[in-house]
């Protein structure tokens, strides 16, 4: 099972467009320097909005993970998946011995590698970029906190940030695998991974106009709301960071989507004919 993880990750690295990905990274925490310079010159210096050296590394991550880093993981699939179906080289692995099962948790361990390695390589930069282009402060605020934090608490809370960030990434990479396995084609599974994406974002739109205007809402009206996984990275997040009820609420959106894309994309998977 190792021996097959490792291939998976020579496999997925071996090719050029992981590369570019990877460099186009650096070049997207340099864009949202850019967008986060503009918007410290729109607000005041204790709002959560304003980024400084301590609080850049979130807020830019904050604003790539709807669009940049899903599209990272979308390419990432179907190249592990729907390219590799089509060219054969899932029949190749699967004549070797290995069971339909062992392929899939290689894939998706490979996958869960490179993102989080993708992940590693954004916070660095976005570290580094922030150094050298954005001030300090003495007094640092976050997203629905009242209190003032330290350093050191930021440091902790951008930890936990990324991590949270990531997990949401794995739960949305059962999404995509399955997209990726009922693919006939990159391109049709590029396109209905998109479309995942822009829809789902349309809808948090039209979610949050609609919460805006609803006084306490029940639980399930408020699930409704926060339906999609693209609402938990751009929101719930630092929501689940401020609020334990929150925590609870968000895991349990992660939860049902790990369940019914899990089922699906392991099924599919299983199901499917590589012989052909």
């Amino acid at each position: 099972m190792i021996r097959l993880l490792i291939s998976e990750c020579e496999r997925l690295l071996s090719r050029k467009l992981i590369w570019l990905l990877y460099l186009a990274i650096p070049l997207s925490a340099f864009g949202a320097l850019q967008y986060n310079l503009k918007r410290n010159h729109e607000v005041r210096i204790t709002s959560p909005e304003y980024s400084s050296v301590y609080t850049f590394p979130v807020n830019a991550l904050h604003e790539m993970l709807p669009l940049f880093v899903n599209l990272f993981l979308l390419v990432l699939i179907v190249l592990s998946v729907t390219e590799e179906y089509r060219g054969g080289e899932l029949r190749l692995i699967l004549i070797r011995l290995y069971s339909k099962a062992e392929v899939f948790f290689a894939k998706l361990g490979a996958i869960l590698l490179l993102l989080l390695a993708g992940l590693l390589l954004f916070y660095l930069s976005s570290q580094i970029i922030g150094w050298l282009a954005l001030s300090k402060v003495d007094a640092i605020y976050l997203f629905y906190h009242q209190e003032i934090f330290s350093v050191s608490e930021v440091f902790f809370y951008t930890i936990q940030f990324y991590l949270l960030a990531f997990v949401t990434l794995t739960v949305l990479s059962f999404v995509f695998l399955w997209i990726a396995i009922i693919s006939p084609r990159v391109t049709v599974a590029m396109g209905l991974g998109i479309g995942y994406l822009l829809v789902s974002i349309i809808f948090d739109n039209i979610m949050g106009s609609i919460q805006a205007h609803v006084n306490s809402p029940d639980l399930l009206a408020l699930f409704l709301m926060n339906l999609t996984i693209t609402r938990v990275e751009y929101q719930g997040i630092h929501l689940m960071l401020a609020h334990p009820s929150m925590f609870m609420f968000f895991s349990l959106v992660l939860a049902v989507h790990l369940l019914l894309f899990g089922v699906l994309s392991f099924f599919h998977f299983a199901r499917k004919d590589y012989c052909h």
